[in-house]
């Protein structure tokens, strides 16, 4: 095999895709070793030690990502540290004597029958044309392969290599060379070129031409020792999608973190699920995904993570959601935005698209989250309409890694929770036993509930109508993203989603799911006031957004993650279904010889559901201010003659679970000066949010000032 040494210059890298910062000695070490274990060369016990490969588990790995890194970091390595670790640069295979050309002429196939890259034999060692009959397999799955994804799926092929002397004629070169076990194949992207397309976001777009290296003998891979077509034509349907990104846009996770193309690696997983669907070699990396929900899909740790690889039962959910054109769909998307990486805010906007607005990114990932839990053990009792066509043959969520509860009260701060989601992860909370909390039943005897003055706890409720029955036993679960005493008044980042999944008493099998979306479906908390219905009832919380950036950034990151669960809600009948109403000013008259502070209180009281809690949220900023989305009360200060002193718009919490809520008025004018003693109409309005929201009640009153 020829070796040029690294100190030569890469020539057909004439541009760098990374950011402008310089990389540490150990990362580029840590650049410099993935590539010599990939690309076959001797790497010393100490620079393995320098980069942190000591002690991973085996496992089989695409080399592409450690190919690109280095390519992509090239030209900011140091040459004397190259140089020292004995680094060779590996342009193109060159001594591969043998070549083959794929009956549709696509595929140029380089191979050797002795030596150390002799091809696998089995059976009969040549066709009739003298080719080995595995050389034959492997021309035969580029051909199909090359006219599934180009036909059937509507992809491009690979840009053609043609104008450059390295790439030679128009046919796609593939080498068959004895690679080390940690790899089934890699591709190398050769020469980057920019492809100008004014419906480029900035007119222009990085592509790749490409060549693919194969194993010449997957017998002796763990696993395959009987099928080693198996795991070659599961290879070629990976590989070969690479060179198919790599003309749609190589720079789908090139920046600062150039190495992590995860979208790159999970799609082309999905690929050969998707060609190759009784192959199933993605099953041995399933369970890296399935082991650490709380992982972010985004996850890419180093070249030897496999999360990535196991993060490809995502497009398999996309893809069985929808179709698998929302595969091809989100690259293009991926295109049209230019410089990468782009797959999150891609994804978000095609999800739209496919399920007319009812989905988007962070939904998708909530329900996804669903999916995995009725997976392995548990696809037999998923309700219909949940879970994948293989969730039998997946690991699933397992007991290990849910968080469970049977007894309360909870409370876990945000600070002190040993296990926090990533962004674009999940975090499964279970409450156990549910049907040992004691939930006490009311029947009204003179009338219906609110209006009830006598009633009597009952055991026996069959045959006792809605209007005739309370239940004073409420379960909630506040979700918190704080420090301590945030329970009351948690601030959740946008786009969470909280999914709940109920398991019934009375049949341990039957589940039942809502979907939730933060803060759309304004939930602070969820309350359920018959807990002693179901067995278990899990929180599954997916902090989801489409920044890119967030998985990387520590404060945005969900490390504050908690709940707090009471001993015991309790519903007041005397407050069940309440109509909004404003209440008469206080005190009135107001009288400046018998009052400390200079305040009159406009009380208002929103809105209560069937369980007295208020229907809309409460207030974000309880010491003053206003949310668009909170209930807002708008008070106009009148003389009697008409004239408008001063307009109240600063609501503050009374007692939220009451839902009482007030304005102030400090007995000042616009300008700030005291009103003098009179007379004064007062003018409230009480909307769901601002005035753009719903008008619940209003009031005008006469309020009295004596100085």
């Amino acid at each position: 095999m020829t070796k040029i040494l690294l100190t030569l210059l890469l020539l057909l890298l004439s541009f760098t895709l990374v950011n402008a910062d310089e990389l540490t000695e150990v990362e580029q070490i840590q650049i410099i070793v993935d590539y010599m274990q990939t690309t076959g060369q001797e790497v010393s016990a100490e620079a393995l030690e320098d980069a942190g490969r000591h002690g991973f588990e085996q496992g089989h790995w695409c080399g592409t990502s450690a190919i690109t890194r280095f390519k992509d970091n090239f030209d900011k390595l140091d040459r004397n540290l190259l140089k020292s670790m004995g680094a060779e640069l590996f342009p193109r295979p060159a001594d591969l004597p043998e070549q083959h050309v794929s009956p549709s002429g696509l595929f140029k196939i380089h191979y050797a029958i002795v030596g150390e890259d002799e091809v696998y034999r089995s059976g009969v060692d040549v066709n009739s044309n003298g080719v080995p009959d595995y050389v034959d397999d492997v021309a035969a799955t580029l051909d199909y392969v090359h006219g599934y994804i180009t036909d059937t799926l509507g992809y491009n092929s690979p840009p053609d290599d043609s104008f450059y002397p390295e790439g030679g004629d128009s046919a796609y070169d593939v080498y068959l060379q004895s690679l080390s076990l940690l790899y089934y194949g890699q591709t190398f992207p050769d020469s980057l070129f920019w492809d100008y397309d004014p419906s480029i976001l900035g007119d222009s777009i990085i592509l790749a031409t490409s060549f693919m290296i194969l194993r010449n003998d997957y017998s002796v891979v763990p696993g395959y020792e009987t099928r080693p077509l198996d795991a070659m034509r599961a290879t070629v349907a990976h590989e070969y999608f690479h060179s198919v990104q790599f003309g749609i846009d190589y720079t789908e996770a090139a920046g600062a973190n150039a190495e992590k193309r995860y979208w790159m690696e999970m799609s082309a997983v999905w690929m050969e699920e998707e060609i190759y669907d009784d192959v199933n070699d993605y099953y041995s990396y399933l369970p890296v995904f399935f082991d650490n929900p709380e992982a972010s899909i985004q996850q890419f740790l180093s070249i030897l993570d496999l999360h990535p690889y196991a993060a490809a039962i995502y497009a398999i959910y996309l893809t069985e959601k929808y179709d698998r054109d929302v595969i091809r769909s989100i690259w293009e998307r991926c295109r049209l935005y230019g410089g990468g990486p782009d797959f999150l805010t891609s994804a978000d906007v095609v999800i739209d698209s496919v399920s007319g607005g009812a989905y988007s990114f962070p939904r998708t990932m909530g329900e996804f989250a669903v999916w995995n839990f009725f997976s392995g053990e548990r696809s037999h009792q998923a309700p219909n309409d949940i879970g994948y066509e293989e969730k039998e043959a997946y690991p699933g969520i397992t007991d290990d890694v849910v968080h469970d509860f049977q007894t309360y009260p909870v409370l876990l701060t945000g600070d002190n929770n040993p296990s926090p989601p990533d962004h674009n992860g999940t975090y499964y909370l279970r409450f156990r036993e549910m049907n040992t909390i004691k939930t006490r039943f009311w029947e009204c005897l003179d009338g219906t509930f609110p209006n009830c003055s006598d009633s009597i706890e009952v055991f026996d409720t069959a045959g006792i109508g809605p209007d005739f029955l309370s239940v004073d036993t409420l379960f909630r679960v506040w979700f918190l993203n704080g420090d301590p005493g945030d329970e009351l008044n948690p601030t959740l980042p946008n786009d969470w989603t909280v999914n709940v999944i109920y398991q019934l008493d009375s049949d341990v099998d039957s589940f039942e799911v809502d979907y939730l979306t933060l803060p759309d479906d304004a939930v602070n908390a969820l309350d359920l006031p018959f807990p002693n219905l179901y067995r278990t009832v899990t929180f599954v919380m997916s902090p989801s957004s489409t920044n890119p950036l967030f998985y990387d950034q520590v404060s945005y990151r969900s490390q504050k993650l908690g709940y707090y669960v009471p001993e015991e809600g309790l519903i007041d009948s005397a407050r069940v279904n309440l109509p909004a109403a404003i209440f008469a000013p206080y005190p009135n008259p107001w009288v400046a010889s018998e009052q400390s502070e200079a305040n009159v209180r406009f009380m208002f009281q929103m809105p209560t559901d069937t369980a007295s809690f208020p229907i809309y949220a409460e207030v974000i900023n309880p010491g003053g201010g206003f949310d668009e989305t909170e209930p807002q009360l708008y008070v106009d200060i009148y003389t009697v003659a008409g004239e408008r002193l001063r307009t109240l718009d600063a609501v503050y919490r009374s007692d939220w679970r009451k839902g009482v809520y007030w304005a102030s008025w400090d007995l000042k004018n616009e300008a700030g000066k005291d009103v003098a003693s009179g007379i004064y109409l007062a003018h409230a309005q009480l909307y769901s949010k601002t005035k753009s929201g719903v008008l619940l009640h209003e009031k005008t009153t006469k309020l009295a000032v004596i100085r």
